[in-house]
């Protein structure tokens, strides 16, 4: 047997001098290696945007959270934002898509401002009274605009509930959101059942048991005889509407041709907006 084979060690120090060589030779690469200015800016644009947006969700947790309020009662103040009178604005449709990115696991796509705004005048327009207790189910760009809209009237924002799977909303301010889910349709607060007068609802899938389960909560949830319904929807599933809001008071319903709905991100699918009831002018 060889009694002059290399000693070990050599074949590591070996390699460890050789990673240190390639190692210094792709730093020498990497620190050569740079953006060309209008990639570098985008680059730079686009970490910037997000740091302001971290920063405003952190700004709207700490307000959701009642960090401004004190012992007395005006916690549920500071949660809302700072109006006249030191209630908190509602956010509006802008800095909603801002900070509440869509998620489309969820099949969430928000409504462009324009048709946002559009849409809570005619929501307005509908109640059964100024004070009517309003439900936004899974419809959480409409429920923003309708709030935006009534900054100035504490009651009627009260009286307006969010109803969403997604608890991120609660952050719009905890007292107006009530988790809802869709495999649980009739599974609600007591209370809620036979009071709301008017829903606005925007069905998140596109098939025939997404709106009946919506249906099984809208006939609880609605007044016997004042309630109201709002759908926006896509086009496609239109033939479902007799067999699933044919009777009151979810239907018959009937197209409202003055609103046309737009998506921010723009959709293919053919959209719409039906009531169950006749506007008066």
């Amino acid at each position: 047997m060889p009694t002059d084979s290399p000693a070990p060690t050599s074949r590591r120090s070996s390699t460890s001098s050789a990673a240190s060589s390639s190692s210094s030779s792709l730093d020498s690469d990497l620190a050569q290696l740079t953006l060309d200015p209008k990639t570098q800016a985008l680059l730079d644009s686009f970490y910037q945007s997000e740091a302001d947006r971290e920063s405003k969700l952190q700004e709207l947790k700490r307000s959701a959270g009642g960090g401004n309020g004190d012992e007395d009662g005006s916690r549920e103040d500071a949660a809302e934002g700072a109006v006249d009178g030191g209630e908190i604005e509602p956010i509006s449709v802008d800095t909603f898509r801002e900070l509440f990115k869509e998620d489309w696991q969820i099949s969430q796509f928000w409504y462009s401002t324009p048709f946002a705004t559009s849409l809570s005048a005619y929501i307005s327009s509908c109640l059964p009274s100024p004070t009517s207790p309003v439900a936004f189910l899974c419809c959480p760009t409409g429920f923003v605009a309708f709030q935006h809209q009534h900054a100035q009237n504490r009651e009627r924002r009260r009286q307006t509930k969010l109803w969403e799977f997604d608890e991120r909303f609660g952050l719009l301010r905890k007292e107006n959101f009530v988790k809802y889910d869709l495999n649980n349709p009739e599974e609600f607060p007591e209370e809620w059942k036979g009071s709301v007068e008017l829903a606005v609802v925007d069905p998140p899938f596109m098939n025939e048991i997404t709106n009946l389960n919506l249906a099984k909560t809208l006939k609880a949830l609605l007044h016997p005889t004042r309630g109201r319904l709002i759908l926006l929807t896509s086009t496609s599933v239109e033939h479902h509407f007799e067999n699933v809001y044919g009777e009151p008071p979810l239907g018959p319903l009937k197209r409202v041709e003055e609103l046309v709905v737009r998506h921010e991100g723009g959709l293919s699918n053919g959209y719409g907006v039906w009531s169950s009831f006749e506007v008066q002018q």
